[in-house]
């Protein structure tokens, strides 16, 4: 098994492929990328931003296998998005080796926090049908997600839940934010949270 990754701008040979890849990847959890035109213009999105960050496709054994965008938004804050990784090649470090990539791109470039948003828009999280007001950050406590969600993926590569963003997606449907700490502080430079 030979995985490579490259940048996405470089090849457009690949662009049609990694689109429909994208919407064979998120078929069953997303009401995004449900046509070729959608996905075709998430690609054309992706490159448009290459100043900023860049576009990174996967190759297992010279196929499609995946995606990354990760983008720097704001200081030091870069955002992953979105991750995709066929359904046929899930679970063999495709995604993982497409993080590590990513992490990478926004260290060098000043990035500190990589943040990214996971929507449940099809029940894979416990907190899918509820009302999450008045106070979200409770409703936060509760969270457990089946394993069709990306969450356990991402809990794996170093992230932690950080928020979350109620009807993001229609009544019931939040989006769940994560984020992970790109660099390591010195000691002592920052003050731990207080307790209450």
């Amino acid at each position: 098994m030979t995985l490579e990754i490259r940048p996405l701008g470089a090849h457009p040979e690949h662009h049609e492929a990694a689109a429909r890849m994208l919407m064979e990847a998120f078929a069953d959890r997303s009401e995004s990328w449900r046509t070729f035109e959608e996905a075709t213009e998430e690609i054309a999105d992706a490159l448009d931003d290459e100043e900023v960050g860049g576009a990174w496709l996967a190759l297992l054994d010279g196929r499609v296998a995946g995606w990354v965008g990760c983008w720097s938004r704001y200081a030091a804050v870069w955002e992953l998005h979105p991750l995709a990784v066929a359904p046929w090649a899930q679970g063999r470090g495709v995604g993982t080796a497409l993080v590590a990539h990513a992490e990478q791109a926004a260290r060098e470039g000043g990035g500190c926090t990589l943040v990214l948003g996971s929507d449940d828009e099809v029940g894979t999280t416990s907190l899918y049908g509820l009302d999450l007001y008045p106070d979200p950050r409770e409703a936060l406590g509760t969270l457990v997600a089946t394993e069709r969600h990306p969450l356990g993926f991402y809990l794996s590569c170093g992230f932690v839940v950080c928020g979350v963003t109620p009807d993001a997606n229609g009544p019931g449907k939040p989006d769940i934010h994560l984020c992970k700490r790109l660099f390591t502080p010195e000691p002592g430079a920052l003050k731990p949270v207080p307790t209450r």
